[in-house]
């Protein structure tokens, strides 16, 4: 027990030497890092200090766990953390501890709430702090659920478009760290419902240079279906939606050798999508769809074309499948037509 408290104390002393830790890390000792070791004997055996980067040793990691829980279990049924300073401290301590450690444990993050709102902790330094917590555990879905709860609380009292940059990059860097960070794009697209001037179409601009090096990324590709949607009652939707099968054209050509379904997925919404804002606009569309002469077809025929050429490549099984859906996507259109009475028989034929 006494090591732990030991451990414990030492441990914020160390974070209170360096409030401007960026950096948290596991290891499994001390003695082999490269760079010198500014923790002080005994406690350099547990802890590495070096240029804000905080490391902590395995065999510490139990018993700081230990310790941290038992405080803060103790603490926070027994006080009433609003009047006492001493115990918010402790509090703000213990659940430090613990998240650095275990990430999801979410009793720790609502007594950081719980302290938030008693205003004994600071709704920036908080930010910093999840910052923190991302630069070891980018997929911790509490520490996203908290960050989305003190963005809010920050947008009832700050303009928000001040913080957008920065949460754009944690996400990037979260997103890094963890690839096909599901956590990570679900918090980016929450940001979106803030409505910021020019925002959504600058992050359409962002993620397609994302994806031409994240091509297995299947969030980043329904980030961008929620950027389009959101776009969905612009006036030049329909040049956006052009534009996404561009993007998707190129980087097909450029990963044609590995191939990649994801693309074909998002090629299906983009067809649905335009499809359904088209009908949506004009009741004839169905029938508008299979004149000759009108240039909305040239789009379905040549999506039916692009998958009978991609057949002949090693994206094969790709592009069929996706040739069946557009036939079956047409014969279906045909019979709903068929059956309001919106179609021809030379239609059918």
């Amino acid at each position: 027990t006494e090591l732990r408290r030991e451990l414990f104390n030492a441990l914020q002393n160390l974070i209170r030497k360096d409030p401007d830790i960026n950096e948290l890390g596991f290891l499994v000792s001390t003695e082999q890092t490269p760079n010198p070791n500014s923790v002080p004997s005994p406690f350099s055996q547990y802890f590495f200090l070096y240029e804000h980067k905080l490391g902590l040793t395995y065999k510490s990691l139990p018993l700081l766990c230990s310790f941290a829980k038992e405080l803060l279990l103790r603490l926070n049924q027994a006080v009433d953390v609003s009047f006492v300073s001493d115990v918010a401290e402790f509090l703000n301590q213990s659940s430090r501890t613990l998240v650095f450690i275990i990430s999801d444990h979410y009793v720790a993050w609502n007594v950081r709430k719980k302290l938030i709102l008693s205003g004994h902790l600071n709704l920036r330094d908080e930010l910093k702090f999840v910052d923190l917590i991302f630069t070891k555990h980018p997929k911790s879905s509490e520490a996203w659920s908290h960050r989305r709860w003190v963005i809010l609380q920050l947008s009832t009292c700050s303009n928000i478009s001040e913080f957008l940059q920065h949460e754009i990059e944690i996400c990037e860097s979260s997103s890094e760290r963890y690839k096909r960070n599901y956590y990570a794009w679900s918090y980016r697209t929450f940001l979106l419902t803030f409505g910021i001037d020019g925002h959504i179409r600058r992050e359409l601009k962002l993620t397609e240079k994302w994806m031409e090096n994240h091509v297995t990324d299947n969030s980043a590709l329904h980030f961008r279906r929620a950027l389009l949607k959101n776009l969905e009652s612009e006036k030049d939707i329909y040049a956006l939606i052009e534009a996404e099968f561009h993007f998707l054209n190129r980087t097909m050509e450029f990963y044609k050798e590995i191939g990649n379904e994801l693309f074909w997925i998002h090629r299906r919404f983009l067809i649905q999508f335009w499809v359904d804002l088209k009908n949506r606009e004009d009741s004839r569309f169905l029938q508008m769809i299979f004149d000759r002469e009108n240039e909305e077809e040239i789009s379905v025929l040549n999506e039916l074309e692009r998958a009978m050429v991609m057949s002949k490549t090693d994206q094969k099984r790709q592009a069929v499948n996706y040739g069946a859906w557009i036939l079956s996507w047409i014969f279906g259109y045909l019979k709903k037509g068929n059956e309001d009475g919106q179609l021809s028989k030379s239609h059918l034929l």
